[in-house]
């Protein structure tokens, strides 16, 4: 075998790995994440969710472009590169220094300036007169609270960051899990002192799972040998790089991030529950999407930031397999969701006050969304390609403009289609998403391996389409069933779709069929290792 065939598998091999790691704890977290909505869905009416969940968007949206991977691409090209070009750690440790000083710095002063103008900063995202005094009320207290969880969490995706750099995925994966623990404990205390509102006790425990995350991830990297120093001195091109960078990367993915505020502004004005109704659906759109892409994105950076530089076939080889096994995943993932989307959301959280109208807004929009969800996870992996290269203006503005052709569509399918205000404005960010996509599949240019590219594209939508099957055998048994029978007929439609997929994939000579044998089979050694 030669060298270069050596590399390149032992490259996949570390990333299957990596990405398995974290996988396990970002399935843990999601786990822990459905039944806390579950849940809140359950115990709180719609007033209550619908306060909290516009009180969250906003710390939320800040998580998400910097506690959910942008913190850890702009910073770990750079700080390997410091570690190579400075074999003794001295830059390495500068940057991490300045790194974490002045991210501390600059979202303490965030936090305090969201806090103290909460007020018209909500009015501004859901416009004016959108709720009622009393609600209103609870959404800007709740909004007051959970906002420092924006300082926690980014710090929690710096420690993580360092971890990644050194190849440790597992604890990173599963920090999230604490938040979702946090807020399940503060979900079920009981309402009154010392909680002056309903829903109180949600908003304080996105804040204690902040704590505990940033605190968990911050201990992991001092076992590990990362000693934290406030300073500045002696890193300022790097920490500049650093920052310019993380702007780029911000705004890069922006059209996934804003379009959760677009879609909280034009939500507002709708009938109530129809915020929580895009939260929930957003909710089950992350369980397969962070648990294979968001894994494999963040396992990506650091392999591909070292196989840029070692060898530039190798870099575009495995960049074009990490493609196609997140759309391995992906396209079974989206067609799932959108023929069993009604029966999912009833199964899951049809009791309590979670009602009949509550599961047709749900499901609704889940169904729209998951027509979206392949170009989710396309750029959950594309983007680390071009971060690894450095390259951070390209992906930059076509995120701009996806996000322009959103805000443009919402408004003008809103203006006529006003019947379904809801449904349009999730079909608005369906076809941005697929616009941004679309470019950043162009912006990859000559070298990226096209042809097999489109040939396992092919073998994967080809696969994907036996899903048709059990999905008819399970409605036409459906309106047999007893009301009980539900979760375990589901179930098993599930499984057996998943099932007919993998064999069909594996007989058409999917490649990426034969990468889930390697998961598992890495699965059953660390099981077997444990015992």
């Amino acid at each position: 075998m030669s060298d270069e065939a050596s590399g390149l598998n032992q490259d996949r091999k570390n990333l299957l790995k990596r990405a398995f790691s974290m996988a396990q704890g970002t399935l843990t977290s999601r786990i822990l994440g459905l039944f806390r909505d579950i849940a809140m869905g359950s115990l709180f009416d719609r007033a209550v969710t619908d306060a909290w969940v516009a009180a969250f968007r906003l710390p939320n949206f800040f998580r998400r472009l910097l506690g959910e991977g942008l913190v850890a691409g702009a910073f770990i090209p750079l700080f390997i590169q410091a570690q190579k070009e400075d074999p003794s750690g001295v830059r390495a440790q500068r940057l991490m220094n300045s790194v974490a000083t002045s991210l501390a710095a600059l979202l303490g002063s965030l936090c305090l300036i969201a806090i103290i103008f909460m007020d018209p900063l909500l009015r501004l995202l859901l416009g004016a007169g959108a709720f009622s005094a009393e609600k209103w009320f609870w959404t800007v207290r709740s909004g007051q609270i959970m906002f420092l969880f924006v300082l926690f969490v980014t710090w929690a995706s710096f420690w993580g960051a360092l971890l990644q750099a050194r190849g440790r995925f597992g604890w990173v994966g599963l920090a999230p899990a604490l938040l979702n623990i946090a807020m399940l404990i503060f979900t079920f205390l009981p309402s009154g002192t010392p909680f002056s509102f309903p829903g109180e006790a949600l908003a304080w425990g996105v804040f204690v799972g902040g704590v505990l995350q940033a605190g968990l991830l911050w201990g992991v990297a001092r076992v590990e040998g990362f000693k934290f120093q406030c300073q500045f001195k002696g890193s300022s091109l790097d920490l500049g790089r650093f920052y310019q960078r993380l702007g780029a990367a911000m705004v890069g993915v922006g059209v996934f991030q804003f379009s959760s505020l677009i879609h909280l502004y034009f939500a507002s004005g709708l009938e109530e529950g129809a915020i929580s109704a895009i939260y929930w659906a957003d909710r089950l759109m992350e369980l397969p999407l962070s648990l294979v892409s968001v894994s494999l994105g963040a396992s990506l950076l650091p392999t591909l930031s070292l196989s840029a530089e070692k060898n530039p076939r190798q870099f575009w080889q495995l960049s074009m397999e990490t493609f196609s096994l997140s759309l391995f995943w992906a396209v079974p993932a989206g067609l799932g969701l959108f023929l069993f989307a009604e029966p999912l959301v009833q199964m899951l959280f049809m009791r309590g006050e979670f009602q009949v109208d509550d599961l047709l807004r749900t499901s609704t929009v889940l169904k729209i969304q998951s027509l979206s969800l392949v170009a989710m996870a396309m750029n959950r992996v594309l983007l680390p390609v071009f971060y690894s290269r450095h390259i951070n203006r390209l992906p930059f503005w076509i995120s701009v403009g996806g996000l322009g052709l959103q805000v443009l569509l919402s408004k003008i399918l809103l203006s006529h289609f006003a019947h379904s205000p809801l449904q349009t404005l999730m079909v608005a960010g369906c076809v941005s998403h697929f616009a941004v996509s679309a470019l950043l599949m162009l912006g990859l240019g000559r070298d990226f391996l096209w042809a097999q590219a489109g040939l396992r594209a092919g073998q994967i939508f080809l696969s994907a389409l036996t899903l048709m099957g059990p999905y008819w055998v399970y409605r036409e048994y459906l309106k047999k069933l007893e009301p009980g029978g539900l979760p375990i007929f589901l179930a098993l439609s599930i499984l057996f779709s998943v099932f007919l997929f993998v064999l069909v994939a594996s007989g058409l000579r999917s490649p990426e069929a034969s990468r889930i044998r390697q998961l598992f089979q890495l699965w059953l050694d660390r099981l077997r290792q444990k015992g």
